[in-house]
């Protein structure tokens, strides 16, 4: 009976279960378990009014798949001597829902020095406006199922601080924190996550991530969707497998400073996140984010994407401060209609080589002499340090106009020296010329970007409802346009993102629906899909609708990377190795006559293609890919090699169409090169 009631310090009674002393406590008491063994044999309530102390030395069993239901306070009191264990004896769990504590709705938690094992779902704050408290606590064995999740905050609009933690996940099974339509209420700080298959995931969730440290994520470090920029990513460090994301974007827009990302890379998907400090902080916007020793591109940017991490406008300097550097080449590779903002950064001792498509543009003047983040220096490892002088094509396959780029250029000059009038009334005249450049599609996004831009900066004198009526009737004009109208799917794409950061979910669904049937074999629809397979799974949790959509991915885009991410969304696991990776070369027993290089098979391709070579003696071999200007743009083979036929498959779906050279060489002197088409 080492479970007791009291009424302030009045016993009330001695009771042998937690659950029989909660069953008769009333408002006002509070249920104490002491150090020992206790058991959770049946779901269990602590009722409004009445407060759960569990002092340090106790160890709580569930001994079925039962649930702990918070509606008034929980105290765990464990200490630096003396844990508190929470034990979930691996009995099945379904969903966050189904955890074992579950705080609700008033309820409240303060959970000290406590260590939560053997459960998939360990410890849900599920619509609380209470607060909620998880300190120096650790969370292991929650990896039973690609979607099992240690902690969740669930539409909570109570104040939930996770810090000081850690979490212990299982590679490809068990994410961290999982965040899910709450507002900056929500703080995740200082905690460790290590072998997690996510570390922590915001669904529409403006939560703080501060001091965090992330290790050998299996795919991502942080997964951010539909993030605003009232949400900040600040001062964790991301480490871990080379070719996994540290940072995943999609459709979110947080402030990201002082992060060190280390072996790992960033994606951004349809967003426009700022890597930089506010205003408000008097740093003059700048970054200072290390980004470094990965797999090429460290920064992936397409679809409508707008990220900012500086700009030089020669009078006029802000942001910027980042260290991107130690790669293979590119630094960033930016993608469909999408402009990157990368000015003022430092990209290690032989400056930027960026990449951009035909349909974005990458500025990245101005760059740092010196690494304004030395503290992170680290030494890179093999295979992934700079080893060319050769700069990439900043504009391959542009479809340039003099005129409406120096517009453009002028709109964006403007707009950050916030003369938001001029450089939108800029950005609107060359959406209605519409000419058949790049850049109309990019004055959407940037008309976009810079209405967020002025709402957010409060020096900004102009009505919130004038500011918001201009995007408004843009974007309504741009979706009466007629059908074959190239920017009218802009329209629609950015209508839903409007909806989803208000929240409006059927809103967003027509929007992506209209977009879906009127593009179909397009990136618009494309996205369409993506974003619609994140809200099935995340908000309807209907995984037969979202494998729907997913069949249709695979018929029509089966080599795009959004299709591997939306795999994974289902909890599927696929290689989602660095773009342009080739599969291990295969060859054949019989020993060849020559040294020959095969054409590539096919040639003319969409994304994929075969290269074949024959060594009749070993020896060192290399086979790469150029761009006709003698850029070399991939390594796909680099290793010493015994006599054979080899062949390597060469996935090129993140480079630009045109024209390039493969070549292979040895190490005495043998050389052969061939044309490659690459026609998506």
């Amino acid at each position: 009976e080492n479970v007791k009631i009291l009424q302030g310090s009045t016993l009330k009674g001695h009771y042998s279960s937690i659950p029989s002393a909660l069953a008769n406590a009333g408002s006002g008491q509070t249920v104490v378990a002491a150090s020992g063994t206790h058991s959770v044999s049946a779901n269990t309530t602590v009722a409004s009014g009445v407060t759960l102390q569990i002092n340090g030395g106790a160890n709580i069993n569930f001994s079925g798949s039962y649930k702990l239901m918070v509606y008034g306070s929980l105290a765990i009191s464990g200490s630096a001597e003396q844990h508190v264990t929470i034990d979930g004896k691996s009995y099945s769990r379904t969903g966050y829902g189904d955890a074992m504590i579950l705080v609700i709705q008033t309820g409240s938690a303060n959970i000290q020095y406590t260590d939560f094992k053997n459960a998939a779902y360990q410890l849900t704050f599920w619509q609380n406006s209470g607060s909620g408290a998880v300190e120096n606590c650790t969370f292991t064995n929650f990896g039973y199922t690609t979607d099992s999740k240690a902690v969740s905050a669930y539409y909570s609009t109570g104040a939930v601080i996770i810090s000081n933690s850690t979490f212990t996940g299982s590679g490809s099974k068990g994410m961290g924190v999982y965040a899910i339509n709450t507002g900056t209420n929500v703080t995740i700080s200082g905690n460790s996550f290590n072998n997690c298959r996510v570390g922590i995931r915001c669904y529409s969730s403006d939560a703080f991530l501060t001091g965090n440290t992330i290790q050998n994520s299996y795919y991502y470090g942080i997964q951010s969707d539909n993030v605003t920029d009232d949400a900040e990513y600040r001062d964790n460090s991301i480490s871990g497998n080379t070719s996994s994301y540290g940072v995943y974007l999609n459709s979110s827009s947080p402030y990201l400073m002082y992060n060190f990302i280390h072996e790992c890379k960033v994606l951004i998907n349809s967003g426009s996140p700022e890597f930089a400090t506010p205003y408000s902080e008097g740093l003059g916007h700048r970054g200072y984010n290390t980004i470094t020793n990965a797999s090429a591109p460290l920064i992936k940017v397409q679809n409508y994407s707008s990220p900012f991490l500086g700009y030089y406008g020669g009078d006029w300097e802000d942001g910027g401060y980042n260290s991107i550097y130690e790669t293979d080449l590119p630094h960033i590779y930016a993608v469909n209609h999408s402009f990157v903002m990368a000015d003022n950064n430092y990209w290690g001792s032989e400056g930027p080589a960026n990449m951009a498509d035909g349909t974005s543009t990458i500025s990245d003047e101005n760059p740092l002499q010196s690494n304004p983040n030395p503290l992170y220096k680290r030494v890179a490892s093999d295979g992934y340090i700079l080893n060319s002088t050769n700069q990439f094509n900043k504009d391959t396959n542009s479809l340039n106009n003099p005129i409406d780029e120096q517009a453009f250029k002028n709109a964006v000059a403007s707009g950050f020296k916030s003369d938001y009038i001029m450089a939108k009334e800029i950005l609107k005249r060359l959406v209605d010329n519409n000419s058949t450049s790049k850049y109309p599609p990019l004055a959407i996004v940037m008309y976009h970007y810079f209405t967020k831009k002025e709402l957010a900066d409060e020096e900004s004198t102009r009505d919130e409802q004038i500011v918001k009526g201009e995007l408004t009737s843009l974007l309504n004009e741009l979706i009466n346009r007629a059908n074959d109208d190239r920017l009218r799917p802009f329209g629609f794409k950015f209508c839903a993102l409007e909806n989803v950061l208000d929240r409006n979910y059927d809103g967003m669904i027509t929007c992506y629906d209209q977009i879906i049937n009127d593009y179909p074999n397009s990136i618009h629809e494309l996205n369409g899909l993506y974003d619609k397979i994140v809200y099935y799974v995340e908000i309807q949790n209907d995984f037969d609708t979202a494998k729907k959509l997913l069949s249709r991915m695979d018929d029509a885009y089966p080599e795009d990377e959004l299709t591997r991410h939306a795999h994974i969304l289902m909890g599927e696991d696929v290689n989602l190795h660095k773009p342009g990776q080739p599969q291990q070369p295969q060859t054949t027993a019989e020993t060849p006559l020559e040294f020959k290089l095969k054409p590539a098979v096919p040639n003319p391709f969409n994304s994929i293609t075969t290269i074949a070579y024959q060594l009749p003696e070993s020896g060192y071999v290399e086979l790469s890919i150029y761009t006709v200007l003698g850029q070399k743009v991939a390594t796909l083979v680099s290793e010493k090699q015994p006599a054979g036929t080899y062949n390597v498959v060469w996935n090129a779906s993140n480079f630009a169409n045109g024209v390039y050279l493969y070549r292979l060489q040895t190490d005495n002197g043998l050389q052969i090169t061939k044309k490659l088409i690459l026609l998506k």
